[in-house]
C-alpha cells in the first residue's frame, strides 16, 4: 500500500475514534447527567470496585505490594482476588497518572469508546459499509451485554476488547505481529479480572474461524487453526483450574479473618 493511503487510512481511524469517543463522553457524562464522580454513582462501583481499586491505587503510589488489607470486612487479599484484576495494565497505567476518580473515569470512558472502535473496524475490516459498520458498532455499545454490565467493571472491561479479537484473526495471517498482539489480547483479557468473558470470547473466535474457514481449507492441514482450537479446549478445561490458583490463597485467610 502506498504511504500516502495509509496515512489517509491512519487520519481516518483517528477520526473514527475521535467519533466514538465524544459519545462515549457524551452518554456517560451528559445523557445521564452523573458529573464527573460517574465511577461512584452506586451499585457495584461504590460497593465493590472502588474499595478494591482505592487499595490498589494506593499500593501503586507507595510502591507496595498490593497483597493483603485489614480494611475490608476482618481482611481480604487483594491481589489473589479475581475481580481486584491487580494485573489489569490500562488500570496499572492510569492510577500511576491520575487521582483515582479522575482515572476510574477515564477508564470507562475511554473502555467504551475502544468498544464502539474496535467493532467498526473489525466490521469495515470484514467488508460491511460505512455507515453499517458505524451502525453496528453502536448497537454493540448500548447492546444489552453491555449496558446491563457496566456496573460490573471487569465483565464490561472484558468485553471491550472480543471485538478487537475478531480483528485481529483477520490479519493473523499477513504477519506474525499479529499472532503476538493477538496472545497479549488474551492475556489481557484474563487480568482484567473475569475470566468467563474471555472463555466464551474463545468459543466465539473459535466459531468464527471455523465458519470462515469452512470452504477455504483443509482444517487438518491448517496448523493454526488446529493449534488454536487445542488451545480453547485446554483453556476451557483448565479455566476451573486458573480459578481455584487464584482464590485458593484467599479461602483461609479469608475463612479465618
Amino acid at each position: 500500500m502506498p504511504l500516502s493511503c495509509q496515512t489517509d487510512e491512519k487520519l481516518k481511524a483517528y477520526s473514527v475514534f475521535i467519533v466514538f469517543l465524544v459519545f462515549s463522553f457524551a452518554y456517560w457524562i451528559l445523557l445521564q447527567g452523573l458529573g464527573w464522580n460517574v465511577t461512584l454513582y452506586k451499585y457495584d462501583i461504590t460497593c465493590i470496585y472502588y474499595p478494591y481499586y482505592k487499595i490498589l491505587w494506593e499500593s501503586l503510589r507507595n510502591f507496595q505490594f498490593p497483597g493483603w488489607t485489614h480494611g475490608i470486612y476482618g481482611g481480604f487479599p487483594i491481589f489473589a482476588g479475581l475481580e481486584m484484576g491487580a494485573l489489569y495494565l490500562p488500570h496499572l497505567i492510569l492510577f500511576l497518572l491520575f487521582p483515582l476518580i479522575p482515572a476510574l473515569t477515564v477508564s470507562i470512558i475511554l473502555h467504551f469508546a475502544l468498544l464502539g472502535f474496535f467493532t467498526q473496524r473489525f466490521l469495515r475490516r470484514i467488508g460491511v459499509g460505512e455507515f453499517s459498520a458505524f451502525a453496528g458498532a453502536f448497537f454493540y455499545m448500548l447492546s444489552g451485554a453491555v449496558i446491563t454490565h457496566r456496573i460490573h467493571l471487569n465483565i464490561f472491561f472484558g468485553l471491550t476488547w472480543m471485538p478487537l479479537g475478531f480483528y485481529l484473526l483477520t490479519r493473523i495471517e499477513e504477519r506474525s505481529l499479529f499472532i503476538l498482539g493477538f496472545s497479549a489480547l488474551v492475556a489481557l483479557m484474563f487480568a482484567s479480572g473475569h475470566p468467563q468473558v474471555l472463555a466464551f470470547s474463545l468459543v466465539a473466535w473459535s466459531i468464527y474461524l471455523l465458519l470462515t474457514n469452512w470452504l477455504k481449507i483443509n482444517f487438518m492441514k491448517n496448523l493454526f487453526f488446529f493449534e488454536f482450537s487445542l488451545c480453547s479446549r485446554n483453556f476451557t478445561g483448565l479455566a476451573p483450574g486458573f480459578f481455584n490458583l487464584r482464590t485458593f490463597p484467599s479461602l483461609y485467610p479469608g475463612a479465618s479473618s
